[in-house]
């Protein structure tokens, strides 16, 4: 007999289901990238943020962090572990005004004389840094390969 797509269907899940068994069965616990992120963390980046930094669409400004003191930093840190935890990264973290400025030389109605600059939300600064340390090479990864964050990692830089 010709196999049925329900057969099909019933055979890919258990090919998956088993995939998945075997991952998280050879799965390193210890890896770094699997520790949940701590309050401490939340807390220092955000008080290490740079003075003087612009909003992005978001409307959320390091004074408005700083500011929000621990009630903010634990709901910050709790977010932040949901969202590793499922594997998400917001839509809106991938958006960046790009802002033109000015090098100070040259003439300015030259578009050459201008650098591109674009604005981060500030929650995707923090995230980033709570995951990721100030390794410029691994945040880079996370605007050119998407939002499959945690595979990518663990899969480019594991042992």
């Amino acid at each position: 007999p010709e196999p049925t797509k329900s057969s099909f269907d019933d055979s890919f899940a258990n090919q998956v289901i088993d995939s998945l068994k075997n991952a998280l069965h050879n799965a390193d616990l210890t890896h770094p990238l699997n520790r949940p992120i701590i309050w401490d963390e939340v807390h220092d980046i955000i008080r290490n943020l740079k003075n003087g930094t612009s909003a992005c669409f978001d409307d959320i400004v390091r004074e408005i962090l700083i500011n929000g003191g621990i009630a903010l930093e634990t709901a910050l840190t709790h977010y932040f572990n949901f969202l590793w935890d499922n594997n998400v990264w917001p839509t809106e973290w991938s958006r960046a005004p790009i802002f033109p400025i000015y090098k100070n030389s040259g003439t300015k109605a030259d578009p050459a004389n201008y650098r591109p600059i674009a604005i981060m939300s500030i929650l995707a600064k923090v995230f980033q840094a709570s995951r990721l340390g100030q390794s410029k090479t691994i945040s880079s990864l996370i605007f050119k390969e998407g939002s499959n964050l945690r595979e990518l990692l663990l899969t480019k830089f594991s042992a």
